[in-house]
């Protein structure tokens, strides 16, 4: 099972090529039955006067919108993440590489690092910060990963830029973190949050300026209860107000239009996390919603993903310790697979927890018995129902190639990002254009389908009844064909 890319011959085991792209069409349209909402792709930072988003960060943007919409629509795919924590690895990099050790070569889609969470002196500057920065050119560069970043920030003049100075002391209270925010007043509080993101943002413009999209996760758990980190279980609006004016710095000040941003809450159980909803920006300040979930192993409930739909931006698991695929062994008898129930655009595993609990020291089993099966299991998942990957991986031997998110923007036939330019494609296009799509897009298409990018064949295709609708709607897709145009309200499934 080769590795493919959506710009590229696709390997399409269960169909061979058909003349008939009425007969396709037909088929698709009776056959898609059901749709939702469509997750649109238009990055926040577009909201900024002045700004156009990068075209790799409208690349990366545009296939995470795809994932989510597929999701909405049956098409199941994950890509998997895994987080670098620099200061605790043998070396920089080490349980990314860890990944592809055990897999026999699939590197995670998604490489994420972190800004702070160090063990810094007064500056966040330290070699292993310049090291991740390196890694993660190379990963990009290579067409392996997308790159992310959280930001374990310290309070804001903190004495040293380390993780237990990312949670307040009792003088850290609403009124400090009222100052903190006083952007009007220029307080010297203010100023000190200013002076660390500066610092991220000179890290950050280095990789704009190498033309490297960024998905920037700050001020995350911002619901947690337990334990809350200097920002977190504030007013909501105050912490709007922080989030805020990171952005508008970031994106309007500094002019960094690589960045993609996450906000990432706390799972909300009751227990370790509040309700996130009041904590949330607005549509125009962020671009991907996340959960972090660490309580319980396995622990996979539904009420995330479903909570989150009705925010139509791509969902991800921002931070786990568990693989989202393991089939039963002796160990775990039950066969798991949050791919399928759940397909989160990305989920991310945080650092070491790949292969140990929570403590650090003990062997987490969930991903490591059975010669690490979980992680086998997860990075290896191909559907041969469906003829495609459910996991999303990079690397030598991975399930697909980003290299193409580094390139100018093309306009990509793959709407629905499935690794087939097909009917179904056409469909996705119906759906959103106007808002999506363009006529360019449907013109990339019929290029790509009439190279043979698509392979059908009636032979593979299980005729749905009754008969009559179908040969209604190929005879409806062969006069129109044949009239060179599609209206798109002839097939339109909404």
């Amino acid at each position: 099972m080769p590795r493919f890319s959506i710009n590229r011959q696709f390997m399409v085991p269960r169909i061979l090529q058909t003349t008939s792209l009425a007969f396709a069409l037909a088929f698709i349209a009776v056959k898609t039955t059901t749709t939702h909402a469509q997750v649109s792709n238009v990055l926040s930072s577009s909201h900024s006067a002045g700004i156009t988003p990068s075209p790799q960060a409208q690349n990366v943007y545009d296939l995470l919108t795809q994932l989510e919409n597929n999701s909405r629509n049956g098409i199941k795919q994950t890509i998997m993440g895994q987080h670098v924590q620099a200061h605790k690895e043998t070396y920089v990099g080490q349980y990314y590489d860890r990944v592809g050790q055990i897999t026999n070569g699939k590197l995670p889609g998604f490489l994420e690092l972190d800004i702070g969470s160090g063990n810094y002196s007064s500056s966040y500057s330290a070699p292993y910060l310049y090291q991740g920065m390196t890694l993660a050119t190379n990963a990009w560069e290579s067409g392996d990963s997308i790159i992310g970043y959280s930001f374990h920030m310290s309070v804001p003049g903190s004495p040293r830029k380390a993780f237990e100075y990312v949670f307040p002391k009792p003088e850290h209270d609403d009124a400090w973190f009222a100052r903190t925010i006083d952007k009007t007043g220029n307080t010297p509080e203010y100023q000190l949050l200013m002076q660390d993101l500066s610092f991220a943002a000179d890290r950050l413009e280095t990789f704009k300026n190498n033309d490297i999209p960024i998905v920037f996760r700050p001020y995350h758990e911002m619901n947690k209860l337990v334990h809350p980190f200097w920002w977190g279980n504030r007013d909501p609006d105050d912490f709007k107000a922080l989030w805020n004016l990171t952005h508008e710095y970031l994106v309007e000040e500094r002019g960094l239009d690589n960045l993609l941003f996450s906000w990432s809450t706390y799972g909300w159980d009751g227990t370790y996390g509040g309700s996130p909803w009041e904590y949330y920006p607005g549509d125009d300040k962020v671009d991907i919603v996340g959960v972090d979930i660490y309580e319980g192993n396995p622990y996979f409930p539904s009420e995330f993903y479903n909570d989150m739909e009705y925010l139509d931006k791509p969902r991800i698991v921002s931070e786990t310790n568990k693989m989202p695929a393991r089939w039963g062994d002796s160990v775990f008898p039950q066969s798991v697979s949050e791919i399928d129930a759940r397909p989160y655009a990305i989920w991310t595993i945080w650092g070491s927890l790949l292969e140990l609990n929570l403590d650090e020291s003990t062997p987490n089993q969930w991903n490591v018995s059975s010669n690490n099966k979980a992680i086998r299991d997860t990075y290896n998942y191909f559907s041969n129902q469906d003829g495609i990957w459910r996991v999303l991986s990079g690397g030598p031997n991975g399930s697909y190639d980003f290299s193409y998110l580094a390139d100018p923007p093309a306009t990509n036939p793959d709407f629905n990002a499935d690794g087939l330019v097909d009917g179904s494609d056409f469909l996705e296009w119906q759906r959103g254009y106007g808002t999506l799509y363009d006529n360019t897009h449907l013109e990339a298409w019929q290029s790509a389908y009439a190279g043979g990018t698509t392979l059908l064949t009636a032979s593979s295709i299980e005729i749905p009844e009754p008969l009559s609708e179908i040969m209604i709607l190929l005879g409806m897709t062969i006069a129109l064909a044949h009239s060179g145009r599609i209206n798109r309200e002839t097939y339109c499934s909404t």
